[in-house]
């Protein structure tokens, strides 16, 4: 594979998951970003416990997926495991973050109804 189609394949990678990660940033409300002083106890509470669960994912999948990523590379589909690779990356780059956000979206009542309502 040419070093041009890699850069291309960075680019075409790189846009999505910096929007995605934009809007996930957003929903959990940039607690990601701030530091222990400016977040209250819930906040680090829920920011540590997405760190926790997304680090005890990562290794056993980061273990069986550069296995499959070696297997493909030695079966020389060294593209597919570019790709495959590139977006697992990316994945793990966010990881914390994705799993905040399904925390507190799975945390937060449903649209229209106002809490303390039994509609």
């Amino acid at each position: 594979m040419p070093l041009w189609a890699f850069a291309v394949a960075a680019v075409l990678l790189f846009i999505p998951w910096m929007f995605v990660t934009g809007m996930v940033n957003g929903s959990v409300y940039g607690i990601f970003d701030l530091t222990d002083a400016q977040l209250d106890e819930v906040e680090r509470q829920h920011r540590d416990a997405a760190y926790r669960t997304a680090y005890r994912a990562m290794y056993p999948v980061s273990i069986v997926g550069l296995g499959v990523v070696a297997g493909l590379v030695e079966s020389g589909r060294t593209a597919l495991a570019f790709w495959l690779g590139s977006i697992c990356f990316a994945l793990f780059l966010g990881l914390p973050q994705y799993i905040a956000a399904w925390r507190f979206a799975a945390n937060e009542p449903a649209h229209g109804v106002a809490e303390g309502d039994d509609a």
